[in-house]
């Protein structure tokens, strides 16, 4: 019997053990770090990065690469940019497996003007113990203090080594957070080189705030209008574009988030001189669309001519356009802190710009004369999809969450467009019993319309089941005898939009 105790003991702690032999890596694969300069507070941009790559050196080294960037180039104009894989903390991190000891690798940066260095870390060292961290120049590393502290985004508790350089720089690191604060070394040891410290903890993309679950948090009658103003160099716009959308279906599967909608445009011209259109107003048809995002990758086709791969992070880029010697460039810029006006709020977004070869400096990027046109940026806050896409802004909006229904503008722009919300509403019901142990019924207030349907979601706006309502029909049976205790929420559709709906709870 003495014999099993060793053994219950490590089923017990089988958890920690683990935690353990993952401990103190500064990056880790799937996650994404966020990072701005200390001393700022929430309203700053956060650099944001991750690691796109990984393999093994002869000599058993496993390496780490982080995603490529877009750096200003030093000696030039600060709109120009160049293509490089140095970020914050170098290009890339090695590890020798079953050890504690982590190298940051700066490379060779011609264009910078700076050689190869590394930054050794050991964190796991004895409290008190030195190191030489870095040849070039010399730098010498001391492990000062190693104990539980409380830190981050939200706060968190962990055990935080701090490592002190001999050049009066700070690195601290968490066992299960990785690095939580250093000196970019993207030019090592200088006096201008800027400190950064974690934005966020890291996250999983679907934790993240590129979570397509996040961007993209809408519900079936939710209504999106937006306004496009293009550029005049008189001051006076030529014409305004109104777009109403509403959003008809969302279906959530194990790898996609499905949305449908029906949008409607009005376009109104002034008459103003030199813009070669009468004052008018002319109205299109309505259409519909679908939109899918991937949950694995973020990336959603309605966005693929310009901003395709949605969880690009900051600095990252990747190719737009190989036509001629016009290779354009779509850069992720990161978490920015923006004032975008109307309805999209101020606050993080993720954005996104597209950059054109200097045509004087080959190699070189800038940001093009429409640099303030070719941008688009969403917000992982509102979730209402894309708010800003160069002369197009999000400038009115009617959502419902959690049976609340909010209102950001004016409908009176996009009062011609599209049926109201009210041309056709979904009759009220009630839902019973409530709570339930497995079965329950809905009562309409009054008969269902033609093209009425029943969605039940999860707490997470998981679909669950979804079925048809015939026309004319009152009650509606529902089981939830296969699914989990919780919360659901139960809507009631209708074609034009309309939604109402109830929360159940499933006892268990």
């Amino acid at each position: 019997m003495k014999k099993l105790y060793p053994l219950v003991i490590a089923a017990l702690c089988g958890s920690v053990t683990i935690v353990q032999a993952q401990s103190w890596k500064p990056f880790r694969m799937g996650l994404i770090y966020a990072y701005q300069p200390t001393g700022t507070g929430p309203a700053t941009d956060a650099f944001t990065l991750r690691v796109d790559s990984a393999y093994a050196t002869t000599a058993g080294d496993s390496v780490f690469t982080f995603n490529r960037i877009m750096r200003r180039a030093p000696g030039t104009d600060q709109g120009t940019f160049y293509k490089t894989r140095n970020n914050l903390f170098g290009s890339r991190l090695e590890w020798r497996p079953g050890t504690a000891e982590y190298r940051l690798v700066v490379n060779a940066d011609p264009t910078a003007g700076q050689g190869a260095t590394s930054l050794l870390l050991r964190p796991r060292a004895a409290v008190g113990s030195s190191w030489a961290a870095g040849q070039n120049p010399l730098v010498t590393a001391t492990l000062t203090s190693r104990a539980v502290q409380t830190f981050g985004t939200p706060a968190v508790t962990d055990s935080l080594a701090t490592i002190t350089l001999s050049n009066g720089q700070v690195v601290r690191m968490s066992r299960r957070y990785g690095l939580v604060s250093a000196t970019e070394l993207v030019y090592p040891y200088s006096g201008n080189s800027r400190e950064y410290v974690q934005a966020a903890l890291p996250a999983a993309l679907l934790q993240s705030a590129y979570s397509p679950l996040a961007i993209f948090d809408m519900q079936p009658g939710d209504e999106l209008g937006y306004v496009q103003e293009p550029f005049s160099y008189g001051g006076l716009p030529c014409s305004r574009t109104y777009k109403l959308r509403q959003i008809k279906t969302r279906q959530q599967t194990a790898d996609s988030l499905i949305y449908t909608y029906q949008e409607q445009s009005r376009t109104q011209t002034y008459g103003v001189p030199n813009c070669g259109s009468p004052a008018g107003s002319s109205t299109g048809s309505a259409t519909t669309g679908r939109l899918a995002i991937s949950l694995r990758t973020g990336q959603a086709r309605q966005y693929s001519y310009l901003f395709g791969a949605l969880p690009m992070l900051s600095g990252e880029y990747r190719v737009a356009s190989t036509t001629g010697n016009d290779q354009r460039l779509i850069v992720g810029m990161g978490l920015l802190y923006q004032s975008l006006g109307g309805c999209a709020g101020t606050g993080r977004n993720v954005g996104y710009q597209v950059m054109y070869p200097y045509n004087t400096s080959p190699g070189m990027y800038w940001r093009g004369l429409d640099a303030l046109t070719i941008q688009q940026s969403f917000s992982p806050v509102l979730g209402l999809g894309d708010l800003y896409t160069g002369e197009t802004s999000l400038q009115y909006y009617t959502r419902t969450r959690g049976g609340n229904t909010t209102t950001c503008g004016t409908r009176s722009d996009f009062a011609t467009l599209l049926p109201a919300r009210s041309a056709a509403l979904a009759p009220g019901f009630q839902a019973f019993p409530n709570p339930t142990a497995e079965s329950l019924q809905l009562q309409l207030e009054g008969p269902a319309r033609a093209g009425t349907s029943v969605v039940v979601q999860d707490a997470l706006g998981r679909l669950v089941w979804r079925t048809e309502v015939a026309a004319g029909q009152t009650t509606v049976p529902l089981s939830l005898r296969q699914q989990p205790a919780g919360i659901y929420l139960v809507q009631l559709q209708v074609a034009a939009g309309d939604v109402r709906s109830v929360r159940v709870q499933k006892l268990p």
